[in-house]
């Protein structure tokens, strides 16, 4: 399957960096052309690898690019480039079941037409190797001069975060060393390029201050084709395997695609009746495979994915609520992954929350690295001012931790992994139960225990009290730690008896944990005092607003005072604990807060969709699923929060479409051990086949109309 623009436009260079992104989740190459250096927004992005320039924000990191080229026709001194010189033609795109970006551009000339094609992937085989390969053919005889080498300009959001050591040329080869400001992890960049036979080149390296080049030149005939390919290894701290760049080109081509390939066709799921809807849920599951963290045993998926620096590169609670669902069920090994990464940043969780006056684990908001917290407490820039606005993210979402135990709690009732039932494990359901019930306090007056001053999901209405979501999944945390324990305690008597205090003392805070329910219209109430708010609709916010891109949050932001919200907040609660609520009161949260929400997360449409598909309101979901499947496709998402630029991709977004498609649409059930369907298919879809796993085995599942099957089938 092909994505793909027949056509070049200047305004669609960051659009196009990140829909045709490529990666295989240690290192993501925007989908930029050759000729774009970092004022097109060019960028290697490496996550999990940061660094910070002091005064500044924390960074993943940007590699500088080896692929860096243009061509020049030196008899009339020409360079070619799509943003300067006349564009007959041009296509760019990627395959996605083999995540290979291409692009053919035809320039007009002073020699006539010129035809540039290339194309590049990063292996899904050896994380640290990428490739590239380029024809050229003009359409009449012509000397041409290619500059092809590594840029050692770097796109960096808040840097700049390398420092040049040493560059060189020997052995046919290219590379560059540099090192990060802050820890001095040394960067390396290998190159290595071959010419296709037949031609008789000259080549010279030359080593500019900002790139280190080769200028290779041929004389070619009229529509007579030129073609070379390039190796090349990114690597920070590592030892250079150079013996990588010995194999043919060739080689890694066929294999990164073969294995891709393999993976993509394992966790595609197939649409009958409508094309949009195809390309939407493949789109999607490419964005996630290219995200997974297939060479780590503890790693997480940033919530820009690898598309830049936005966000800082960290890790956001988007990974466990939105993204986990897809692997647990396409590919349990990486689920495990994702949970080992928070499993082993439990350290800094605790420290989080002594740092803000609690016990247990509260974790970082943004993680970066081990588990570090990258949030600030001026998340945002006041476009009038220029000045930071003070947010309350950091410090006030502390639904955060209740994430990270809902991951764990649906990866053991997805996979019966009891191996996985570790020592470390219950101590992330401890400490993050021991966390709450710290933090909810018991209000003798009302009879009840509460969770005062908090954000919620919604950002735009900060410290609030008795946040819906907050509070129901601080009541799953609980039941989720006294679940565990009775099964842990069997094993690792030793290992519970200091948890034994919280087991006694929980069971109370429980029953008068104060879960808001649906009052007599209804409606569960988003948080304290939120239907006393002014209830204005959208198009009053907007003629409000005196600048396109100002915050609309907090204490300052024209949406704190009113009932509209940033996304999907009781919502998401009603998803996560739909079985506890009638379809009328679905219906009636449904209604009440879609008009109130403005849908400025990615993460909002998913959520409003799979409530949908519950109330029968199947063309709803269809276009909450293509909202969300088609983000990045369309280019569609938010560009700036105040003055801070956050565009890039949104992964969180294709795994909600994943799960609009597998929950929802195909109604897919994995309760009491048991695989069942309750189909909602759109009038759009006339059919659904996938494959799942599920307690270890592997089962396909088809869906047509309102009936479903579900077949175990060998597990390759």
């Amino acid at each position: 399957m092909i994505v793909k623009t027949d056509c070049f436009s200047p305004s669609d260079i960051e659009k196009n960096g990140n829909k045709f992104l490529i990666g295989n989740g240690s290192l993501g190459y925007r989908g930029t052309l050759e000729e774009f250096r970092k004022t097109e927004l060019v960028a290697l992005n490496m996550p999990g690898i940061y660094d910070t320039v002091p005064g500044k924000w924390t960074d993943s990191l940007n590699a500088p690019n080896p692929f860096y080229t243009f061509l020049e026709i030196p008899e009339n001194e020409e360079t070619l480039h799509p943003l300067h010189s006349q564009i007959l033609s041009h296509t760019q795109g990627i395959i996605l079941d083999e995540a290979v970006h291409f692009r053919t551009t035809v320039y007009q000339t002073s020699k006539g037409s010129l035809t540039v094609s290339a194309k590049r992937f990063v292996s899904s085989v050896n994380p640290t190797l990428l490739g590239m390969e380029m024809e050229i053919t003009p359409e009449k005889p012509a000397e041409i001069v290619i500059n092809t080498g590594i840029d050692k300009e770097v796109w960096d959001q808040f840097g700049p975060h390398l420092e040049s050591l040493e560059t060189g040329c020997s052995d046919g080869f290219l590379k560059y060393i540099c090192k990060t400001q802050e820890k001095g992890l040394l960067l390396t960049v290998l190159e290595k390029i071959s010419y296709n036979p037949g031609f008789e080149i000259s080549e010279k390296t030359v080593d500019y201050p900002d790139r280190l080049m080769r200028t290779v030149r041929v004389r070619l005939k009229a529509r007579q084709t030129f073609r070379f390919t390039k190796l090349a290894i990114i690597s920070v701290d590592q030892k250079i395997e150079d013996q990588l760049l010995a194999i043919p080109y060739e080689t890694h081509y066929r294999l990164h695609r073969e294995n891709f390939k393999k993976k993509f066709d394992n966790a595609n799921i197939l649409v009958e009746g409508d094309e949009l809807a195809q390309l939407g849920i493949s789109y999607s599951i490419y964005h996630l495979l290219i995200l997974s963290p297939n060479h780590r045993q503890s790693a997480s998926i940033p919530a820009r994915g690898l598309s830049g620096q936005v966000y800082k590169g960290a890790v956001f609670w988007d990974t466990e609520i939105f993204m986990f669902p897809f692997f647990a069920l396409t590919a349990p090994e990486i689920a495990k992954t994702l949970l080992k990464y928070r499993i082993d940043s439990l350290p800094k969780a605790k420290e989080k929350a002594k740092e803000f006056g609690c016990l247990g684990a509260y974790y970082p908001w943004e993680s970066i690295e081990n588990g570090k917290e990258a949030c600030s407490f001026f998340n945002v820039t006041d476009v009038f001012t220029n000045r930071p606005l003070r947010t309350y993210f950091k410090d006030k979402q502390i639904h955060i931790s209740s994430a990270v135990v809902y991951a764990l709690d649906r990866y053991f009732r997805y996979t019966s992994d009891g191996s996985f039932l570790t020592e470390d494990v219950m101590w992330v359901f401890y400490e993050v139960a021991l966390f709450y019930y710290s933090r909810a306090y018991y209000r003798e007056w009302q009879d009840r225990y509460v969770l005062t001053d908090v954000t919620g999901p919604d950002e735009y209405h900060e410290r609030v009290d008795n946040n819906a979501y907050t509070n129901y999944m601080a009541g799953f945390c609980f039941d989720a730690f006294l679940k565990y324990y009775e099964i842990f305690q069997f094993f690792y008597r030793k290992t519970i008896a200091p948890m034994e205090d919280l087991k006694n003392k929980l069971p109370r805070v429980l029953a008068k944990l104060y879960l808001p329910e649906p009052n007599d219209n209804k409606i569960i109430e988003q948080f304290d005092g939120y239907f006393a708010l002014e209830d204005i609709p959208p198009d009053e916010l907007k003629k409000r607003m005196l600048h396109p891109n100002e915050y609309l949050g907090g204490a300052w932001g024209l949406a704190g005072s009113t009932q509209l919200i940033k996304q999907a907040d009781v919502l998401t609660l009603l998803w996560h604990f739909r079985e506890r609520f009638s379809v009328d009161v679905l219906k009636a949260n449904y209604e009440y807060y879609s008009p109130r929400t403005l849908h400025t997360s990615s993460l909002s449409t998913s959520m409003y969709g799979l409530v949908a598909t519950l109330i029968d309101k199947p063309d709803e979901a269809y276009r909450f699923f293509l909202d969300s499947a088609l983000i990045d496709y369309e280019g569609k998402g938010s560009k700036y929060a105040g003055g801070i630029y956050i565009g890039g991709t949104h992964p969180a977004s294709s795994g909600g479409a994943y799960m609009l498609t597998v929950w929802g649409f195909a109604g897919l059930r994995l309760d009491g051990g048991k695989i069942s369907l309750k189909p909602h298919l759109p009038p759009q879809i006339k059919s659904l086949k996938f494959t799942v796993h599920f307690q270890g085995k592997l089962y396909r599942i088809e869906v047509t109309g309102n009936s479903g099957s579900v077949t175990e089938v060998d597990n390759p």
